[in-house]
């Protein structure tokens, strides 16, 4: 089949639009679930009521269809009344998705479900649902799921429900190589069975899960599955191999599996104060990395419908080894969202796949969605999406094309996300589009060849020791160069006035450029000299 171009303002833009007014309304509001979602049903019963007369009422025409299927007849989606009502019910459908994903939310975060009193308890055996962070300076946060509650007089109780514990940095990384110990042993990490010490904290109106402050963890090494085990032996053997070598080995770590704790002292900071702080943060940029050696990998071997294959199956091990992170999952429904496309034989728009891949994440993780790392990564690729090709159009033609798609992107990026880092993290990095696009052909290529060494050295350890000093040269060559993007000014914006005239700045800047370009396009276009005949 003949790919075919989707609608200028594809279907699931206002799909999404209606999710994220819903949950972001009710997550505000906070009303009546039943009431609510009533009115969204009800709304929803119209729409599709009046979309089915005026589908009755227009002619139809014949489709394209898949190989070995006959042509179907469908209705005519170029009408203007059709295509509103198609619009208005996607953005209803929208809104019931986005009032369910909070419902779910509710549920998910609702308080602890147990006979014994909260208070009372001193030790619970939980399963993690997720690997720990670091939070703060001396402390380390994740999300459980509640096994059992235990008391001080020995009485143990059946319990349910999903909370956030806090434990300390010592007991969190105990027995994993490195810093403190050097010893091997089980750690801490998604699917590993707990006992956790502690106290519940004292309920307050947030409307997140139940919080437990642990003072340190226990119990014989058990799994909720032997995929858990397996993912954690895998992960500890590559902290073991990495860390062997050096700086760059913790530095390849961050890259891999988002674990900083193995970073130079102050390198992670640096990254930060440079504006760089997605480099360090599991990403896109990694996920197509890997997917990249795999496609070559895969066309070497077998041909195109393979490197397909191998790609898919190389992006969907990178994720669930390295912990599935906002932006990870955002790539990974969109390479799923085009592949689909391709395989049905359409041309995606990729700002619809984005809006599809939001709406997705919305309904699957819905406790992701006021994560700063969720805004900044849709806010990005959308403004790479809309603002670099205007961008580009007007950068000197002189200037080499990669060269100027990538200063187009970073540019379009900064624009989409400097409002919001302003706000969130109280200043604003007026270089970091200069930093972005010196250091991200570096990152690249440091990920990708360290890729190459990783498997090297796992296999033939003396061909990856031969390989080692070249490692070296890349990482010391990416932490001189971060080091002195990190000297550069920042403005602060810890007041109101500050972020306001940032956000002011990037949106103007934004719709100038797309008017700009607009008005560039109309002027080259050869029908304009008969605009007004």
């Amino acid at each position: 089949m003949v790919g075919q171009e989707t609608d200028s303002f594809p279907l699931s833009l206002n799909l999404a639009a209606g999710g994220f007014v819903a949950f972001g309304l009710l997550h505000a509001a906070n009303p009546t679930r039943i009431a609510t979602m009533a009115c969204f049903i009800a709304a929803l019963t119209v729409l599709s009521a009046l979309s089915a007369l005026e589908s009755a009422s227009r002619p139809a025409r014949t489709a394209r269809a898949f190989p070995g299927t006959r042509p179907r007849e469908v209705l005519n989606p170029g009408h203007g009344t059709l295509t509103a009502i198609l619009h208005a019910r996607a953005f209803c459908v929208g809104l019931c998705l986005g009032a369910s994903a909070y419902a779910s939310l509710i549920v998910h975060n609702a308080p602890v479900l147990s006979l014994a009193k909260l208070d009372t308890v001193t030790e619970i055996e939980c399963v993690l649902e997720g690997d720990p962070v670091p939070w703060g300076a001396d402390r380390y946060r994740f999300s459980a799921s509640l096994v059992s509650l235990h008391r001080a007089d020995g009485a143990e109780f059946s319990a349910s429900g999903h909370i956030t514990a806090y434990i300390p940095a010592e007991a969190a990384v105990l027995n994993m190589p490195g810093r403190l110990t050097g010893k091997s042993g089980g750690v801490l990490a998604q699917g590993r069975i707990a006992y956790l010490p502690g106290a519940f904290r004292r309920p307050n109106d947030s409307r997140g899960p139940t919080e437990y402050d642990a003072t340190g963890w226990g119990g014989e090494e058990a799994w909720s599955s032997p995929f858990a085990r397996f993912r954690a032996a895998t992960r500890f053997r590559l902290i073991s191999a990495l860390l062997s070598r050096g700086p760059f080995g913790g530095f390849l770590l961050a890259l891999l599996s988002g674990n900083r704790d193995y970073l130079e002292p102050g390198l992670a900071q640096r990254f930060r104060d440079s504006g760089l702080s997605h480099v360090l943060a599991l990403s896109g940029m990694h996920l197509s990395i890997i997917a990249l050696l795999a496609i070559k990998t895969g066309r070497r071997i077998g041909g195109e419908r393979l490197s397909i294959r191998l790609s898919l199956a190389a992006m969907l091990f990178f994720v669930w080894f390295a912990g599935s992170s906002p932006s990870l999952a955002r790539a990974l429904l969109m390479a799923f969202l085009l592949f689909v496309a391709r395989v049905l034989g359409y041309k995606p728009n990729l700002l619809g796949a984005l809006a599809l891949a939001a709406t997705a994440q919305l309904a699957m993780a819905p406790g992701e969605v006021a994560n700063a790392a969720f805004i900044l990564s849709h806010a990005a690729l959308a403004g790479i999406l809309a603002l670099s090709g205007p961008l580009s159009a007007f950068l000197p033609r002189w200037i080499p094309r990669s060269f100027r798609s990538l200063a187009s992107a970073s540019m379009a990026a900064q624009m989409a996300t400097c409002g919001y880092s302003a706000a969130v993290f109280g200043v604003f990095v007026p270089f970091a589009p200069i930093a972005a696009i010196v250091m991200g052909p570096l990152a690249t290529v440091f990920l990708s060849s360290g890729i190459l060494w990783l498997a090297l050295y796992l296999t033939v350890p003396s061909l990856g020791m031969l390989l080692s000093p070249a490692m070296d040269l890349q990482y010391a060559l990416i932490a001189w160069l971060v080091r002195g993007f990190s000297r550069l000014p920042r403005v602060p914006t810890r007041v109101l006035f500050p972020v306001l005239l940032t956000v002011i700045m990037s949106v103007t800047a934004a719709a100038l450029t797309l008017t700009a370009h607009f008005i560039a396009r109309k002027r080259r276009s050869p029908d304009a000299g008969f605009a007004g005949l």
